[in-house]
């Protein structure tokens, strides 16, 4: 019966998550458009109930800073490269800078609303001359830049015909430059709802973890022996930090001043440090099941890059970080047979924990691809 109650309790849960999820989704679809060649067709009446991804092929100047005054008096050499993507992909050093430009063909003017997402590591955005919004400061070299995270929300007035998007952005901070997601468009509206819906969002997960965080280090305050709230208490503590600091960087929003590259350590680190600490909340929970060299080499080699995100610039950690997400993939599937074969075995009192540990494999994935940069 206990058992029951608490599949029962954890169901409960596990409904109110999605419905919370479900009530705050307003059934926007995203178009499925590309600019060609520097050109994007607006499709119109369409953006009254849809959100446009501006994906597609920009001017790309690299090594120039460029204003759109400049395109009226000279020509400059240019390519064209795929958005969302870093300039890395291109062959380009990841230290840098570069302008990017788009025209946007408009049948009708209106107000519209741009959603920009993380760009690496500052930028400019100008739309028909107008300077509608920045992050951090654009420079030429490491010394005269200023890296700043920050997802925002603008709005501007689309004129009928031909509308110009010029983006300066510098990179001097990090292995990847450039815009690593879609730069969203749509009504004021239908923008606004997905970036308030997306903060709702992470501030439940990240309550939600905070008090699951709180909860267990506080069994493991009455119960000093026993190690699996420990270790599931620090690691929700980790993800609930994180949570706040990536996605729509809302901590940033409220302290725009944060220092970058301490933030992102934080970020980092949350995930470095993550890894090991499931892999021991299931050793403390099975200690006879889990292979405790494959555990050692967790703790060692997620310590080892937690350490060297502390001693190194993000310029430099950042490079390894596709190597550790390599190695939080084998784990995570060392981890996934593990739990397939006491499933099999059909050990008592199993499939119970086999949900927590499922909840432990999604967020562990979760920030896993959040880290792909």
């Amino acid at each position: 019966m206990p058992n029951r109650k608490k599949i029962a309790n954890l169901v409960f849960i596990l409904v109110f998550f999605f419905t919370f999820i479900g009530s705050c989704s307003k059934g926007l679809a995203f178009i499925r458009k590309k600019a060609i060649k520097g050109v994007f067709m607006l499709p119109q009446g369409e953006l009254e109930e849809n959100i446009l991804k501006l994906d597609g092929e920009w001017e790309f100047y690299w090594q120039k800073l460029l204003e759109p005054n400049d395109f009226l008096e000279n020509t400059y050499s240019f390519v064209y490269v795929d958005l969302p993507n870093s300039w890395c992909g291109y062959n380009f050093s990841g230290s840098g800078y570069a302008t990017y430009r788009l025209q946007l063909k408009a049948e009708q003017s209106g107000r519209l609303a741009l959603k920009l997402p993380r760009i690496l590591t500052a930028y400019k955005l100008w739309i028909n001359n107008d300077l509608i919004a920045f992050a951090g400061s654009v420079g030429q070299n490491r010394e005269s830049m200023v890296p700043q995270y920050l997802p925002q929300v603008v709005f501007f007035e689309v004129m009928e015909g031909t509308n110009e998007l010029v983006l300066q952005v510098s990179n001097y901070y990090h292995r990847s430059g450039g815009v690593l997601e879609s730069i969203l468009l749509g009504s004021e509206e239908n923008i606004l709802h997905l970036r308030y819906k997306n903060i709702a969002l992470e501030f439940f997960l990240f309550g939600s973890l905070l008090l699951m965080s709180l909860y267990h280090l506080l069994l493991f305050f009455f119960r000093r022996k026993y190690y699996p709230p420990l270790y599931f208490g620090l690691f929700c503590l980790l993800i609930a930090v994180r949570t706040i600091l990536v996605g729509e960087g809302f901590l940033i929003s409220l302290l725009p001043s944060f220092n970058w590259e301490l933030a992102h350590k934080i970020q980092t680190n949350a995930f470095y440090l993550a890894v090991p600490l499931v892999m021991m909340f299931f050793k403390t929970l099975f200690p006879h099941d889990i292979n405790a060299t494959i555990c050692k080499i967790t703790v060692i080699v997620g310590s080892v890059f937690a350490a060297l995100v502390i001693l190194t610039p993000a310029r430099t950690y950042t490079l390894l970080n596709p190597f550790y997400q390599i190695f939080t993939m084998v784990m995570t599937f060392c981890l996934t047979y593990f739990l397939l074969k006491k499933i099999r075995r059909r050990e008592k009192g199993f499939r119970l924990i086999f949900v927590g540990a499922l909840f432990l494999l999604i967020i562990n994935s979760f920030i896993f691809w959040q880290s792909k940069e």
